[in-house]
């Protein structure tokens, strides 16, 4: 989840957010299988500059899909909202914005509190045969989407031929995505220094070889979708399954779709497989 803030009136865009998540687990389901989440999440927006005329502000909001089921959303603001969704992935969210004289005289918070089912994902890979039979990974919608290019995300040239150089003589698209993985996460070191960064920019990391998540993940999207693998990138809390609550922090993952073993979602998952002949797939957030 992230949230986008502007200053109207500027010339330069200014953002300025702090965001507080806290999970407290309900019940005392098997966590293998299901959990139960009832989740903060608190926007804060401070140092508000006088410069622009008016604050904008969106946040995302989570989604139920068929890992995760949210319930009892409540969202808690000093600034009226409305609620939208967007069309080209169909995500949820709120938007609001105000004078800024209304809001520059201290911190603007928006908590937003709901109810979370959380259902592991298991794909067993040992009946996957070791040549997968291909298939047509345009009869979806969203899957067409994710094998194409972005702005910032090229799928030719240096990115490509990259993506060729650490697949050559493998065969699966599992194999393959595991090793444009352990590449990126073993060759891309964590470095906000300097300019450039932070802006999901595949060749800016491909070049520089460093930066911070955006930038890791745009450079896997791209090697993914130019070794034919459909790729995207999101954005959720881990639940850590020895915690019953506290403090949350996102980070983002990548969600892939392999033939005949469907949609994996990565937070290192690629990289290691936790139990023998099995992608287990960690309880993420929303």
């Amino acid at each position: 989840m992230k949230t986008y803030v502007n200053l109207v009136g500027q010339s330069l865009i200014a953002t300025a957010t702090f965001s507080l998540a806290t999970v407290v687990l309900l019940g005392d389901m098997p966590i293998s299988a299901i959990r139960r989440f009832e989740f903060t999440y608190v926007t804060r927006i401070s140092n508000i500059s006088t410069a622009g005329s008016r604050v904008r502000v969106w946040i995302p909001l989570p989604r139920t899909d068929k890992y995760q089921a949210i319930s009892d959303l409540r969202i808690e603001s000093p600034v009226p909202f409305k609620r939208y969704r967007e069309r080209e992935y169909d995500n949820e969210y709120i938007y609001l914005e105000a004078p800024t004289a209304t809001v520059s005289r201290g911190d603007l918070d928006i908590s937003m509190r709901f109810r979370v089912v959380r259902r592991e994902h298991r794909i067993p890979l040992g009946s996957v045969p070791s040549t997968v039979q291909p298939i047509n990974l345009t009869t979806k919608r969203d899957v067409t989407r994710f094998l194409t290019p972005d702005r910032l995300v090229p799928i030719t040239d240096a990115i490509a031929s990259l993506s060729e150089r650490e697949t050559q003589g493998l065969r699966t698209p599992l194999q393959k995505a595991c090793a444009i993985y352990d590449y990126v996460t073993t060759v891309m070191r964590y470095d906000k220094s300097g300019e450039g960064w932070g802006r999901g920019d595949a060749l800016f990391a491909c070049d520089s070889k460093r930066g911070n998540c955006t930038d890791f993940h745009s450079l896997l999207i791209g090697m993914m979708r130019a070794a034919g693998i459909p790729a995207r990138f999101e954005i959720g809390f881990p639940l850590p399954p020895d915690k019953t609550e506290g403090p949350g922090r996102r980070l983002p993952l990548l969600g892939a779709i392999l033939p005949r073993l469907g949609r994996l979602d990565s937070r290192r998952q690629f990289g290691s497989v936790e139990e023998p002949g099995e992608a287990r797939l960690l309880l993420r957030g929303p």
